[in-house]
């Protein structure tokens, strides 16, 4: 590291006050005043004011991190070595006009305190602007036998989501979100530690815009279903259509507010709930710390829709991983195959119960109407054969004959009669 700095020196037994110092530090511009005292640890205090500071460099120097191999966003495996910078004690306030972070918005303006131990140091105070919005950083480094204990609580207060997460955003975005957390971990390596962090927070995003995941998709697909009944049987057919309705469109999200949990190195949002262009938006977004992995699965309940199988609502889900810069987008359509399936089921199960019905109610009514016609009709009127009713027979045969004018009973004392030719 090049320096080229320039100071009036005063010395007083074993400390040294350097003032009006100025010059670079590298490619950094710096000045400010800063007084040392010689022993150990070297006691130091005074201020320090930089157009520029690399906030992971700095890290490495008081922690004895190892760097990233080029510019890779990973953290390091390999376990921390001795600081570069010597043990320290004492408070220095710093201002910084831009910082780099290894990954997302640099901080601008950046202006706060670090006080140093034997061990360690800490952050106080710390405040800048990240994305155009509010920054604000507390937090504890301490080195114990080998390893690094980090503790922190951060707060960024309505920053410009498409700065926010410039670098790692694929699509059209837009909004403001605001988070704050408090976290702590320890590790032998720094991908150890940043493993090793838990803590919480919450987030919340205003006006939020995002591309590519159009809450509409959903209907899309259904509509297809129901025009082309055997699309069923192709899923990967359906899932191209729900890509393309995706793609037609944005999730808009007027305000949400969901908690951060943050363990075994993955920051989660875990309660995703919100109402969006009339459909439901449910699931859990987790960024793996160590290597921004991120996984991402989020469920759109569409619209309540007539006839829906035990009243149910369709619902999509859309999977993301992937590295943050480069995460892959997927679509299941399992579930809405299988509630267009069932709906249809269900229609023609009833679309057959209605006809049954029907059957039954008519041939009631012929059965209705056939008894009434034949009780209507009079005793003399010709059957159905066309002859007339014939009236059953009544009393004995002698009666019948006596009926017809003939007798052909025998006379006491005479001979029988018989009927004349």
């Amino acid at each position: 590291m090049s320096a080229d700095v320039h100071a009036h020196l005063a010395i007083n037994g074993a400390e040294v006050a350097a003032t009006d110092l100025s010059g670079k530090v590298a490619s950094s511009t710096v000045k400010g005043a800063v007084t040392v005292g010689i022993g150990e640890p070297l006691r130091v205090n005074g201020r320090i004011e930089t157009d520029q500071a690399d906030a992971v460099e700095l890290f490495a120097i008081l922690t004895g991190a190892p760097r990233p191999a080029g510019a890779s966003a990973d953290w390091v495996a390999e376990p921390f070595g001795q600081p570069a910078a010597p043990p320290l004690e004492g408070r220095v306030e710093f201002r910084a006009a831009n910082v780099q972070w290894m990954t997302g918005a640099p901080a601008k303006d950046l202006a706060g305190a670090v006080t140093f131990t034997p061990s360690g140091f800490s952050l106080a105070d710390v405040t800048g602007r990240v994305a155009d919005g509010h920054f604000a950083l507390d937090g504890v480094v301490r080195r114990d036998r080998g390893s690094v204990f980090l503790r922190s609580h951060v707060k960024v207060s309505n920053a410009d989501l498409p700065v926010l997460l410039a670098g790692a955003l694929r699509v059209p975005a837009a909004g403001r979100l605001s988070f704050e957390t408090e976290m702590q971990g320890q590790g032998l390596s720094p991908a150890s530690l940043v493993g090793s962090i838990t803590g919480n927070g919450t987030l919340t995003a205003e006006n939020f815009e995002i591309g590519s995941l159009d809450p509409n998709a959903a209907d899309a697909v259904l509509n297809a279903l129901e025009a082309d009944h055997g699309l069923a049987g192709n899923p990967a057919r359906v899932a191209q259509i729900a890509s393309t309705g995706l793609d037609a469109g944005k999730l808009k999200i007027a305000s949400m507010t969901t908690p951060i949990v943050i363990a075994d190195g993955r920051a989660q949002l875990t309660a995703v709930q919100v109402s969006a262009q009339n459909a439901d938006v449910s699931g859990l977004v987790s960024l793996a710390l160590a290597d921004w992995q991120l996984n991402a699965r989020i469920m759109m309940t569409a619209p309540p829709r007539k006839n829906a199988p035990g009243a149910e609502r369709p619902v999509m889900t859309v999977t993301t991983r992937g590295p943050l810069s480069a995460a892959r987008r997927s679509v299941d359509v399992a579930a809405l195959i299988s509630w267009a399936t069932m709906r249809a089921i269900d229609q023609e199960a009833k679309r057959l119960d209605e006809a049954e019905k029907e059957r039954k109610r008519v041939e009631s009514t012929i059965d209705a109407l056939r008894r009434q016609s034949e009780a209507a009709r009079p005793p003399d009127s010709p059957n159905n054969n066309g002859t007339l009713p014939v009236p059953p027979a009544t009393g004995s045969s002698s009666a019948q004959g006596a009926a017809s004018g003939f007798d052909r009973r025998p006379r006491p004392g005479g001979p029988a009669v018989t009927p004349g030719p």
